[in-house]
């Protein structure tokens, strides 16, 4: 399996799309510098609310919306001294808020507390950028990198290496703006429908919950019921 990336940059914003050999969008990771809160950030926060009946804890990070924590995620030492309300801790954010949910929050975080001078909330830690984060997501496997031309070549080939480098204004072969911005369409519309082979899977979100509806073309189906 081998990978494409498709970097697109502007002095405030910068997103990087991974996709598969076949033109399937595996992630998208976007930094706005409008948006402090983003994956990846290290955050002291403060305890604002314990709700054991959730299992976790409401925490003050400084955005919109407190972020929950899991108390599966917790260190052994803090779920051994347990969370009190008002307690400053460090939290990284594994998922940004959106829409009328607060960041999803994770308390593994290795770094050493900061001083008592820190401010609560603050950020400790900004988040590593979108191609090291695309780059994780794609793993070992090998990728290939598409800016639009060569005023982000320097920026990107401290990432990738130079071979690995393709420039959209030298290669029209594929559109990969374009899929890109076909796979927003579907993801941004009030019901997203993906396809794969044999069906599809309508996406509908709530703030409360999350459904996903599995449609099997009916021919699939029958050749399920033969096979069983």
């Amino acid at each position: 399996m081998s990978y494409h990336i498709l970097y697109e940059a502007c002095p405030w914003h910068r997103r990087a799309a991974l996709f598969d050999d076949h033109g399937r969008l595996i992630s998208l990771r976007i930094d706005d510098d409008a948006r402090r809160f983003q994956e990846g950030s290290i955050m002291l926060g403060r305890v604002r609310k314990v709700e054991k009946s959730l299992g976790g804890a409401f925490v003050d990070i400084g955005d919109q919306m407190d972020g929950f924590l899991s108390f599966n995620t917790l260190l052994p030492e803090d779920k051994k001294a347990g969370l009190t309300e008002g307690r400053a801790i460090l939290v990284r954010i594994a998922r940004a808020g959106f829409a009328e949910k607060g960041a999803k929050l994770d308390g593994r975080v290795s770094l050493k507390p900061p001083g008592a001078e820190t401010p609560v909330p603050s950020m400790v830690q900004a988040p590593a950028g979108v191609l090291t984060r695309t780059l994780h997501d794609a793993g070992a496997n090998p990728a290939i990198c598409w800016i639009a031309d060569g005023r982000w070549r320097d920026r990107v080939a401290k990432h990738i290496p130079e071979a690995n480098i393709r420039q959209l204004d030298q290669d029209d072969s594929v559109e990969w703006v374009g899929k890109l911005e076909d796979h927003l369409d579907i993801t941004l519309s009030k019901k997203p429908t993906y396809p794969f082979p044999g069906g599809n899977l309508i996406v509908e979100l709530t703030s409360a919950v999350a459904t996903i509806d599995v449609n099997l073309a009916p021919n699939h189906l029958q050749g399920k019921a033969e096979a069983q």
